[in-house]
């Protein structure tokens, strides 16, 4: 069979195999079980049910950041340095990865900022990866999943966060990336794009040697 006609047949079972895979994920997404094999951070997994709890030792950690972003107009990059110097544990820590660290970074600030686990509910099918064969070598792509196409379901754990202040988190950091621009663009401005969410990258000249940073940031 040649080389060609393989690959389609492939990427018909890899469709398949995927279609049946969401669908499993988005049925148990409805009876408000967890999919994933670690809890979100401030969240433990109850073994018996699959479903969230409280993490008593973490959740304060997550009410905090979210009450000094939005409260105290704290950055992330003030952050990250407020919790490492008080020594907090960092998510990976508590989920005994192997190499983890005690260094917080930005991104896990703001991974934590866009998590809307946080207001009690869960939601699935939040991005898809697209596989697709490109001169013999097979490469993964992925992109956002439409409102509309996800699985939201309310009211599955105790929330750490209210939904108003939620949303008002992600409207402050939508309006941090369009306001951005202090009138001094560096070379690389609105070129340089960010590998976790796509923003702008911004040159910090006030860091050591200089770093460009999430413009969502």
């Amino acid at each position: 069979m040649p080389f060609e006609l393989k690959a389609v047949f492939a990427k018909e079972e890899n469709l398949k195999l995927s279609h049946r895979v969401k669908l499993g994920l988005k049925e148990r997404a409805k009876q408000g079980k967890y999919k994933a094999s670690v809890p979100p951070y401030g969240y433990k997994m109850n073994p018996h049910t699959n479903q969230l709890e409280v993490d008593e030792k973490t959740a304060p950690f997550v009410k905090e950041i979210f009450h000094l972003y939005l409260y105290k107009g704290w950055g992330m990059f003030k952050i990250t340095n407020d919790f490492m110097s008080r020594g907090i544990p960092t998510p990976r820590a508590i989920a005994g990865a192997i190499n983890a660290g005690s260094k917080w970074h930005q991104n896990t600030i703001k991974g934590i900022l866009n998590n809307p686990a946080y207001t009690g509910s869960l939601v699935h099918n939040r991005e898809e990866t697209t596989k697709f064969l490109s001169d013999s070598e097979l490469y993964k792509i992925r992109k956002k999943v439409d409102l509309e196409n996800q699985v939201i379901i309310k009211n599955t754990h105790s929330p750490l966060i209210s939904e108003e202040d939620f949303r008002a988190v992600q409207e402050l950091m939508k309006s941090k990336r369009t306001n951005r621009s202090n009138g001094k663009e560096s070379l690389f401005a609105h070129i340089a794009k960010c590998a976790d969410c796509g923003s702008g990258m911004h040159f910090k000249p006030d860091r050591r040697k200089g770093a460009y940073v999430c413009g969502a940031m």
